[in-house]
């Protein structure tokens, strides 16, 4: 596993097979959301077909966030790799709601399967 800290957020990895887990744990705010996406950006580089993003462990999540997550979400579409949303809270969730991403976008959360869709539409 590699861990990178950067001012209240701690954002680390680990490949198994075809699987990218990157977990993210405390602020992801304008302050840190560049670790975030180079993180993103060294998965979508390496062979993994999936890229799932642990949340459980985060706690702020704010619009430059959300602006690293849609730009990962596009990305992830083009290039036929699904990117999952793992153990988000109930909050960030109404927050994704509104925001209307997981449809638009090919994000799977896999905490909420009947929500559920791949990039390419079909339901999990």
């Amino acid at each position: 596993m590699t861990e990178r800290s950067e001012a209240g957020m701690v954002v680390s990895h680990e490949q198994t097979g075809g699987v990218w887990r990157v977990r993210v744990s405390g602020d992801v705010d304008l302050a840190t959301a560049r670790a975030l996406e180079h993180e993103l950006d060294a998965a979508f580089r390496s062979s993994a077909r999936r890229i799932d993003l642990d949340l459980v462990d985060a706690v702020l999540w704010d619009g430059s966030a959300f602006g690293v997550l849609a730009d990962a979400a596009q990305r992830a579409e083009r290039d036929g790799i699904v990117l999952a949303l793992v153990g988000i809270s109930p909050t960030l969730r109404r927050v994704l709601d509104v925001a209307d991403l997981p449809e638009i976008s090919g994000i799977t959360d896999l905490t909420d399967p009947g929500r559920s869709r791949r990039v390419d539409g079909e339901a999990c």
